[in-house]
């Protein structure tokens, strides 16, 4: 996920975690942990970004959101993660707003495709 939004300097992105590019692939009724890296110029980490972040989520129509979804996280070191579950299959659209105006998105498929369901 790269950021995209504001004009500014600086872009969030969701990771799977400090040494990986890409973002979880969530199971159903599983604790998922999410990695948010704010981004300088050329999409290198920012260590020197630090504050609060909002956290929203748009869940799949007649979806609730999920209930231990936080609002928002500390970026500390260019760095904050949060942790959820998700008890419903479908498409999450979540949005990162951090320090100095940067804006993350990314789109979390849980249990919609045959790849990302668990195994029996």
């Amino acid at each position: 996920m790269a950021g995209g939004g504001r004009s500014s300097s600086r872009s969030g992105a969701f990771r799977g975690g400090k040494d990986t590019s890409h973002a979880p692939i969530p199971k159903l009724n599983s604790k998922a942990t999410f990695y948010l890296e704010a981004n300088g110029s050329g999409l290198s980490l920012d260590s020197a970004a630090k504050g609060p972040v909002t956290l929203t989520i748009t869940p799949p129509g007649a979806v609730a959101v999920p209930a231990n979804f936080p609002s928002t996280v500390n970026l500390t070191d260019g760095w904050a993660s949060f942790v959820t579950t998700f008890t419903r299959a479908g498409y999450y659209r979540i949005k990162a707003e951090g320090p100095n105006g940067s804006v993350g998105r990314q789109t979390v498929d849980v249990g919609v495709h045959a790849n990302t369901l668990p195994t029996p």
